[in-house]
């Protein structure tokens, strides 16, 4: 992922009222994937029509992997493990506006029966265009402290 991207994960609405709303085992920053929330669940066979409405398919460069749009900017992958999906994340670039793929991600997930998450900040968001708009800001203004803390710590020259 580059540093000017952003991961919002589309889990199955199944999973997450399954847990009560308990997001904790989606937690990406103890390297705790997403792939358990598909492990019983697997999206529409539809899910190909409805990202090629997004962004073109791309060529990947994994079997176990589907892509839609530029792995560089903005894009869609959907991972297998075997004949089974076991995630699926849009990756946004906040280089450019993002409002207009905010509103289709949406409407994707709303079709899937899935939420979003970002693990950035740590946060699920129904499928909703303003929620989702405000988590996507909120995650871009984690990532950039995080650059920044990051640059003064590598500048830092007091060892």
């Amino acid at each position: 992922m580059a540093i000017w991207q952003v991961e919002l994960y589309f889990i199955p609405v199944s999973w997450v009222e399954k847990r009560e709303f308990d997001i904790s085992p989606l937690d990406l920053r103890k390297n705790l994937g997403v792939n358990s929330a598909w492990g019983d669940a697997q999206p529409d066979p539809s899910f190909k029509y409805v990202f090629s409405k997004i962004f073109r398919p791309t060529k990947a460069w994994d079997k176990s992997l589907l892509i839609w749009g530029n792995k560089q900017g903005n894009d869609i992958q959907v991972w297998y493990k075997g004949e089974r999906v076991s995630s699926i994340v849009a990756r946004l670039d906040f280089r450019y506006d993002f409002n207009v793929l905010v509103i289709k991600l949406v409407k994707a997930a709303r079709l899937l029966n899935c939420v979003l998450y970002f693990p950035e900040c740590d946060n699920m968001v129904e499928s909703n265009e303003f929620k989702v708009s405000k988590a996507a800001e909120t995650a871009e203004l984690l990532r950039e402290l995080q650059i920044n803390q990051a640059i003064k710590t590598d500048l830092d020259l007091t060892d």
